[in-house]
């Protein structure tokens, strides 16, 4: 055989003993992150995710400076069209 094909067949044999050691137990439960693996009894298991910690973080710096809506203005299209199933 030439040395490119052993090489080949070496690299496929790597990437199928990989994929065998992942899919049948490679990691355990206590590989898959905010999991307990053997918690207290009674206990809650709270597992802080990225999401809700950046929402307590994040500050809006206009919160105060929102313009404010303008109801004064009437509808142009009341009165227009009359809805036939009323």
């Amino acid at each position: 055989m030439s040395k490119s094909k052993t090489i080949w067949i070496l690299i496929v044999v790597l990437i199928v003993v990989a994929a065998i050691y992942f899919w049948y137990g490679g990691y355990g439960e206590e590989w898959y992150p905010g999991t307990a693996i053997n918690p207290p009894s009674g206990a809650t298991v709270v597992t802080p995710d990225l999401g809700s910690d950046l929402y307590e973080q994040a500050q809006n710096p206009i919160k105060d400076q929102l313009p404010s809506t303008n109801n004064t203005v009437p509808n142009p299209l009341e009165g227009v069209y009359e809805n036939p199933f009323k």
